[in-house]
């Protein structure tokens, strides 16, 4: 009955573990559309084909029920998307409010969701010696620490530099160009100012917290260049539990199991013979 015990509480604590880590709470999505629709400016202005349908999965964090935003983004007036959809369609209060100088596209196509994705953005702006910022201001989130997901994204080649931050945490990288995008998400991690940018399609920012309001602003700032400026294809957030949740859940569940393991043989020792 000691070795069922035992195999009964590490069984325990694998599925409660499992369970908190897949219920892991709320996700949105939202999709830039950019300025036109396949890399052509012959079609500028017209990004509808941008947009990802709601059974559309795209996204390192897979997921369906994009919120699109078409928005041709302006001089850094400020345009709000919501309240957004989570990634099951349901509406949530949470309200993004983003201002960009332009917006673009960066010719990755369409022939998966993933493409679609990486083909609009924003763009912080193109300067060849001011850098200018795009501020993605969330509003209205539910208490507790969320990732994070920057993708990221120039038209063409160049060196497409920028500071991504979140909070007190600032990456310094370099944009993948659309048209080099393989269907295979690269993260970009390098926090080192004085060290050299690394090359991806997304940043990413974790066990990050909203104010007490429920605020959660990520700020891009674009390193000036001649070529090519920095682009924010999207941004996912995504709820995860509290380590101490996961805890007491944990402990919670084995606590009864053990009353009812205990209660068991109890039962068994006063049963006559």
């Amino acid at each position: 009955m000691k070795k069922l015990l035992i195999a009964a509480e590490a069984a325990l604590i694998c599925c409660a573990t499992a369970h908190v880590c897949w219920s892991a709470g709320l996700l949105i999505g939202v999709n830039f559309q950019g300025r036109f629709a396949d890399g052509n400016p012959a079609t500028i202005n017209d990004n509808s084909s941008n947009a990802l349908a709601a059974s559309a999965v795209a996204g390192v964090i897979a997921q369906s029920h994009w919120n699109n935003d078409p928005s041709l983004y302006v001089d850094f007036n400020p345009h709000t998307v919501g309240p957004l959809f989570d990634s099951s369609g349901a509406t949530t209060p949470v309200v993004l409010t983003a201002t960009a100088r332009s917006s673009w596209s960066s010719g990755s196509g369409h022939s998966d969701a993933d493409h679609t994705l990486l083909n609009g953005f924003a763009d912080p702006g193109l300067q060849v010696s001011t850098p200018e910022t795009a501020t993605f201001h969330f509003s209205n989130l539910p208490p507790g620490s969320y990732t994070l997901i920057e993708y990221t994204t120039i038209e063409g080649a160049g060196r497409a530099l920028a500071d991504s931050t979140v909070g007190g945490t600032t990456y310094f990288t370099q944009a993948q160009p659309g048209t080099d995008f393989d269907g295979t998400f690269v993260r970009a991690s390098n926090r080192n100012l004085a060290g050299v940018p690394d090359t991806g399609n997304y940043v990413r920012f974790d066990m990050v917290s909203p104010d007490d309001g429920g605020n959660l602003t990520l700020s891009v700032t674009t390193v000036p260049d001649p070529i090519a400026g920095f682009g924010i294809a999207g941004i996912q957030l995504q709820q995860v539990p509290e380590p101490r949740s996961i805890v007491l859940v944990v402990v919670g569940m084995l606590v009864v199991l053990k009353r009812l393991v205990v209660r068991s043989l109890a039962i068994r020792v006063r049963r006559p013979q």
